[in-house]
């Protein structure tokens, strides 16, 4: 994708979305083949999730919570380990009035990496958690402002 202009946003939104409309289950048909195929794959799949994630990054900075938090609480389900997803409909979920709801998921997930993985959630992830807990107004402001925010316990992508 191209450098963003200010005005680009909605645009760089709808082009993501067409762009991910266009894919039509697993890459190759789901035939398996031989490691160059599986590594093949695997690079497309990335590449996907990957679209998606600057899908709904680009969608909270729009303010398009309505849309992104069942499509992120999707992915989320769809995608339990997935660090990003679960920060982006953390940010969602908080910028819309639910602190609650915001902090459940970063619970589940701090159960599910435990449990299955023996390990915590991301020093980012836990920023956010702690700036969800103290109403940080940061939270409310756009990823580039969060991004150069000076100070350990801010959180940032």
């Amino acid at each position: 994708m191209r450098a963003r202009v200010a005005g680009d946003l909605h645009q760089d939104i709808a082009e993501l979305r067409a762009a991910l409309a266009r894919w039509r289950g697993p890459v190759f048909g789901g035939i398996t083949g031989d490691v160059v195929c599986q590594t093949a794959a695997a690079r497309f799949e990335e590449a996907r999730i990957n679209a998606l994630e600057l899908l709904y990054d680009l969608e909270l900075e729009a303010g398009r919570y309505a849309a992104a938090i069942p499509e992120l609480t999707q992915l989320v389900a769809e995608n339990p380990l997935r660090e990003q997803f679960c920060g982006l409909l953390m940010v969602g979920l908080y910028r819309s009035g639910r602190q609650i709801d915001a902090l459940n998921v970063f619970r589940r997930l701090r159960h599910q990496l435990g449990e299955e993985l023996g390990v915590d959630p991301s020093p980012t992830l836990r920023r956010y958690e702690r700036a969800i807990l103290e109403h940080d107004p940061l939270l409310l402001q756009e990823k580039r402002q969060l991004i150069s925010a000076s100070g350990a316990s801010r959180p940032h992508s």
